[in-house]
């Protein structure tokens, strides 16, 4: 008995220890808010209160956050991701490892089965042609213009690349963009579809990433010609645009940190470069970031040739983004305004060049001000909203009302 009741009081001081030491850590310890390699956000402190620990989500908020901040967790990830390199795609030739497929050239996301709605699909488009027609008519209630561009994104240039028995999304892709380029047509909303010219056999190699979701600097440069096209036959006095042979494209040396490649741990033979596009005759700016002053560079580019890079490159990454003025301070020359999700950030590092000033936004990050209140006090002359084909019908932030604030920085 005595025995027993020592181990009952034994276990019992290591359980309270071991609650004493969550609590420091959750209290005290520094942390990560996102895994670099997962590319996602990671558990939240848990949330102490007599609420939490009666409706039993303290535990469960504790499990989530221990497994995401469990000490060596990337080495433990890593070792892991090898091991499945191995195992699925030496030795069973099933490619997909950690949501990623492993081709022997590039790297694709993988895709969740799932069943078509037309009906629900319509029904998103129809709400996201709304929203987009509010925006455009703010927009042309003050002399703008409006212009909506949908882009492709990696699956969509590599769809024939997926094994069959994987999903590759054309079936959502095929019912979710027309839908919703039919419902911006009935409205009156003008569109640009760069599908048309990404996808074409001499480009689709040279537009697309090899390891990422996004466009190369290239695609970001034809995309930027097609939207000067658009904005160009609605003037009497043409924008000067950057030609071929008044620019140089550079690939830097440095190892490209793609998304995918992110996921894989950087364990992946498949390689890829960053480029950067620079005009001839560079136009001086200053760049302000919420209306701070910041470097004059539309490029985060490394310090040392060994430095790792990822998409951040161009325009400092999403969040340096989120609220972004570029004024070359040629006042003869109009605005233009670009909001949307990441694939706006490599095209705004060229489209400011043929404008005056450049404002961008991005709702997912920015929550200052609703996009109506933006639009009604910059008034900018153009506003060009940029989504790929997988975002296309999805209302919210960046496709949102044009009422409702965004993520916030």
């Amino acid at each position: 008995m005595e025995k027993k009741r020592r181990a009952e009081i034994l276990f019992t001081g290591m359980f309270l220890a071991f609650l004493f030491v969550i609590l420091f850590a959750i209290v005290f310890l520094p942390r990560n808010d996102t895994s670099y390699f997962e590319n996602r956000a990671l558990a939240p402190r848990p949330t102490l209160s007599a609420e939490t620990i009666l409706d039993g989500s303290f535990f469960q908020q504790v499990d989530d956050w221990l497994s995401d901040h469990t000490g060596g967790r990337n080495y433990l990830l890593k070792a892991d991701t090898l091991f499945r390199l191995f195992v699925n795609v030496k030795l069973l030739h099933c490619p997909v490892v950690n949501e990623t497929v492993v081709l022997d050239d590039m790297l694709l996301p993988f895709n969740e089965y799932e069943t078509i709605n037309p009906y629900a699909i319509e029904a998103s488009a129809r709400e996201q042609a709304k929203n987009m027609n509010d925006a455009r008519e703010i927009v042309e209630s003050y002399g703008g213009e409006y212009l909506f561009v949908a882009v492709p994104c990696q699956h969509v240039y590599y769809a024939d690349r997926y094994p069959d028995y994987l999903n590759n999304r054309s079936a959502f892709i095929q019912t979710a963009k027309p839908a919703l380029m039919d419902a911006l047509a009935e409205l009156g909303v003008n569109t640009l579809d760069m599908g048309e010219v990404l996808l074409r056999p001499e480009n689709r190699d040279l537009a697309a990433s090899r390891v990422d979701n996004h466009y190369t600097i290239y695609g970001a440069y034809l995309t930027y010609l097609e939207i000067m096209r658009v904005i160009n036959a609605g003037r009497d006095t043409p924008l000067d645009v950057l030609e071929e042979g008044e620019f140089t494209i550079s690939e830097l040396p440095n190892h490209y940190m793609g998304s995918r490649t992110r996921k894989l741990f950087d364990l992946s033979s498949i390689h890829e470069r960053l480029s950067i596009l620079t005009p001839n005759h560079p136009i001086p700016f200053h760049r302000y970031y919420y209306g701070d002053e910041v470097a004059p560079e539309v490029y985060a580019m490394p310090f040392s040739p060994t430095e790792n890079l990822d998409y951040g490159l161009y325009m400092g990454g999403d969040y340096m983004d989120a609220a972004t003025l570029i004024d070359t301070e040629r006042a003869r020359l109009p605005s233009v305004m670009i909001y949307g999700d990441s694939f706006t950030n490599a095209v705004e590092c060229i489209i400011y060049w043929s404008f005056g000033k450049m404002f961008s936004i991005d709702l997912r990050h920015y929550a200052d001000m609703t996009l109506r209140e933006y639009l009604e006090e910059f008034q900018p002359d153009y506003v060009v909203c940029i989504r790929d084909y997988a975002q296309v019908t999805n209302p919210t932030f960046n496709g949102g009302s044009v009422d409702s604030h965004g993520g916030g920085a």
